[in-house]
């Protein structure tokens, strides 16, 4: 969860727009 969307509902790595 570290490189995460904004709303990580399930906790998944999401590809993060910030970086």
């Amino acid at each position: 969860n570290a490189h995460n969307f904004p709303l990580d509902l399930a906790g998944v790595e999401t590809p993060s727009i910030n970086g």
